[in-house]
């Protein structure tokens, strides 16, 4: 399968970085345009575009957190909402580089359907039959997923 993805994206905040303070405070927006050609599933060709928005906070001279929102739109009416929160720590080993390291958690949406029936038994008197089913809400940290797949 042939996947690309192209981006452009803009820094809307930066703190001056000085060559010994790498900053890790930062506000980005993006568009990303999509195209996924699965040739061996009989020419499958999808196409999509969209946008996020990501920033980052340090907490003090070590920690920081950061957060992305995107939504992509496909082609043949799906939608894509992705929300990620994570956090990280980093110590300088030059003037101008950084080791770092953090977790990201991404969560999968729940998928939900309900069904109802209504009978009328007689004037005023009604009953009802119900039923729901949902599916889904799977996170993961660092994309190795967890076992708490939610479902009734």
């Amino acid at each position: 399968m042939l996947r690309k993805v192209s981006g452009l994206s803009l820094l809307l905040f930066a703190a001056p970085t000085m060559a010994a303070d790498i900053s890790y405070n930062f506000i980005e927006v993006g568009y990303q345009e999509i195209d996924i050609d699965g040739g061996f599933l009989g020419g499958l060709d999808i196409d999509g575009d969209g946008y996020g928005i990501a920033g980052s906070f340090e907490l003090n001279e070590n920690w920081f957190v950061a957060a992305s929102y995107a939504k992509a739109e496909f082609d043949f009416g799906v939608d894509l909402d992705q929300v990620a929160l994570g956090a990280g720590y980093h110590v300088p080993i030059s003037d101008n580089a950084d080791f770092y390291g953090g977790k990201t958690r991404n969560q999968d949406p729940i998928l939900s359907t309900e069904a109802h029936v209504r009978f009328l038994v007689s004037g005023e008197v009604w009953t009802s039959l119900d039923g729901n089913f949902w599916r889904g809400g799977r996170t993961r940290v660092d994309r190795v997923e967890n076992d708490d797949l939610q479902s009734n």
